[in-house]
């Protein structure tokens, strides 16, 4: 092997390593729950601390039936493309009657510059389960 060889195969093994050590410092843990997905008793302590919350219900057909008191209804595709209109400053918890939308919801708006955005884990049934005001 001669000396260009070697220089080259010193070289793969150094950016081998550079990404190997990167992948270790700049991992995020896939196991567990984003820091901003929230029980519903997180949720309703954010509520009463923060009572100027925008509280967003991206259920579909379910609103009408029975909703966190204060929320507005907007589906996951039209809050993504109403979100523009918010202002990026204020206090955002999402949820859904169903499981994942809320979550899937709040990362959009995180993704495109809000600073302060929540998703309640456990849908709107644990919400009412844990027997918090609910209006319709």
């Amino acid at each position: 092997m001669n000396t260009h060889d070697s220089v080259t195969v010193l070289s793969l093994f150094a950016c081998a390593l550079i990404v190997v050590i990167a992948g270790f410092v700049f991992h995020k843990p896939l196991d567990g729950p984003p820091e901003f997905y929230l029980t519903v008793h997180e949720t309703r302590d954010l509520l009463n601390t923060k009572p100027d919350t925008i509280i967003i219900d991206t259920s579909r057909h379910f609103y009408n039936d029975g909703h966190i008191p204060g929320a507005v209804n907007y589906t996951k595709c039209a809050l993504t493309s109403v979100a523009s209109t918010f202002d990026r400053d204020k206090t955002y918890l999402v949820y859904s009657h169903a499981t994942g939308a809320p979550l899937a919801s709040a990362q959009r708006l995180i993704g495109a510059g809000f600073k302060s955005v929540y998703a309640m884990r456990g849908n709107y049934g644990a919400w009412v389960d844990a027997g918090y005001p609910v209006e319709n």
